[in-house]
């Protein structure tokens, strides 16, 4: 659908045209997830975005006066989710990298610390190289299944069992020699 459509179909949705106003959502949700997967690796965050953005859309679109185009303001409501997305995320890394106080708290009984700090540490390094061997890695430490890991990340099987070997692989020869080359 072209912006000059979707901008015909906001017209006549704020007109009180029910049907204008399913279209419209339904064809902005669907490119918007479609759009934010780009951005947005977990699929739950990808969901939260697109639900907000409509929500605001929801309230707003009936009493907005548009200047240019409906698609473009629309556009950029996703736009500021994601960043907004992206930007808690990020926070939510640097608190964990730069406060091991909080490693502590997740500190299982009975594991060697210097050991765990040690995993971790290699787990950082393996993820800079290679953020799909940390995520394996991390869902098979969880306990997940292979079936269950292939269908979370979208995986084919000989694809998720390389990403496992070598991932595997970088985190022996880290954890020997603190290096993953």
């Amino acid at each position: 659908m072209k912006a000059r459509a979707l901008n015909e179909l906001f017209d006549r949705a704020r007109a009180g045209d029910v049907s204008a106003e399913n279209q419209i959502f339904d064809y902005l949700s669907e490119r918007f997830r479609q759009f934010a997967r780009l951005r947005i690796w977990n699929p739950s965050d990808v969901d939260e975005v697109v639900q907000e953005t409509m929500e605001a859309i929801c309230r707003e679109y009936r009493t907005l006066e548009i200047k240019s185009s409906f698609t473009a303001w629309a556009y950029k409501v996703l736009d500021n989710r994601i960043l907004a997305c992206l930007q808690s995320q990020q926070t939510r890394i640097r608190r964990i990298e730069s406060d091991d106080s909080v490693l502590d708290t997740l500190a299982i009984p009975g594991v060697d610390p210097e050991l765990r700090r040690r995993l971790v540490e290699c787990l950082r390094k393996i993820c800079a190289v290679n953020r799909s061997y940390a995520r394996v890695l991390n869902y098979h430490s969880q306990g997940y299944e292979t079936d269950e890991i292939r269908e979370r990340l979208k995986l084919k099987d000989s694809t998720l069992y390389s990403l496992l070997h070598r991932a595997r692989s970088m985190l022996r020869r880290c954890l020997e020699s603190g290096e993953i080359k």
